[in-house]
């Protein structure tokens, strides 16, 4: 489902990978998550005033649930990195682990209960052309991500670590040099590729989504049995399909970032903790505002 899309933005700018990023940017993303979701909401299918109401209802409730329920996890990421940067000097495989869950799992919706069935019982009430429609879109979105996913080859996928990492320690005022980087680009040589094992996983959860609009079943209480299952798989993401393959990634992802932490001399190591907090005291400030 495309709505699970806002978890990518969070982890996008909300992990380590955030501090490269102006928090003007960071908050105006979050403050306009209500409005993502309901525009996603409404492109599934044409949805009645009432229908419509009840998508804004959704996308409001979900803003509110990522203030209370994920800002606050990342907020508190960040201030761990930022502990273990600063007594340590590096950082820690234990915490880069944890950085590598919140990535994969940002935002679990399921957890929810009460926001989920919500969602399900608008998509439950379609009517019989709606859930055509919500097949159509659904069909439409996959095949764009596929296309997308498919023109990332191995070598573009580095690159783009690389490049974010160099971004990274850049925006934490740490700007490494070119041998650094150099020598951290080439870590990630032993990276392999998952893009068949992930559009494998995708086609087949896309395929859940299309067998709920297609077949309702007797009774709501069914159908959402069935759609929180379908959540929940969607939320594992593909590393839960094949995680000694993604394991390998994570571990060499560690490899890669290491190269830069390691590089750091002491007046390095205080300005990124100077930099982490700032940004742990921003995400907690604005996980607590309306």
């Amino acid at each position: 489902m495309k709505i699970i899309r806002f978890g990518t933005v969070l982890i996008l700018l909300l992990s380590i990978s955030g501090c490269g990023v102006d928090q003007f940017f960071i908050e105006r993303g979050i403050n306009k998550i209500d409005v993502e979701i309901e525009d996603q909401l409404n492109d599934f299918a044409d949805l009645t005033p009432t229908q419509k109401q009840q998508a804004t209802a959704i996308a409001l409730a979900t803003e509110s649930w990522v203030r209370i329920s994920v800002l606050p996890r990342a907020a508190s990421l960040i201030g761990e990195i930022a502990s273990d940067v600063e007594t340590t000097g590096v950082l820690p495989k234990n915490t880069y682990d944890k950085v590598v869950e919140f990535a994969y799992r940002p935002a679990q919706l399921s957890t929810n209960r009460a926001l989920i069935g919500d969602i399900a019982k608008l998509f439950y009430e379609l009517d019989p052309q709606q859930d055509q429609q919500v097949v159509q879109e659904l069909t439409d979105n996959h095949a764009e991500r596929l296309e997308k996913r498919n023109e990332r080859t191995l070598e573009t996928q580095k690159d783009g670590i690389a490049k974010s990492l160099k971004t990274v320690f850049r925006g934490m005022g740490v700007a490494r040099d070119a041998s650094q980087l150099a020598a951290m680009r080439t870590t990630l040589e032993q990276r392999i590729d998952l893009s068949e094992q992930t559009n494998t996983f995708y086609n087949s959860t896309n395929a859940n989504f299309i067998e709920l609009a297609q077949n309702k079943g007797d009774s709501f209480e069914q159908y959402f049995a069935r759609y929180v299952s379908a959540w929940q798989r969607l939320e594992a993401g593909p590393s839960s399909a094949y995680p000694n393959e993604f394991a390998h990634n994570a571990n060499n992802g560690f490899e890669a970032i290491s190269v830069l932490f390691n590089s750091l001399d002491k007046q390095e190591q205080l300005k990124v903790v100077e930099v982490l907090r700032e940004y742990q005291l921003f995400l907690t400030t604005l996980s607590t505002q309306d």
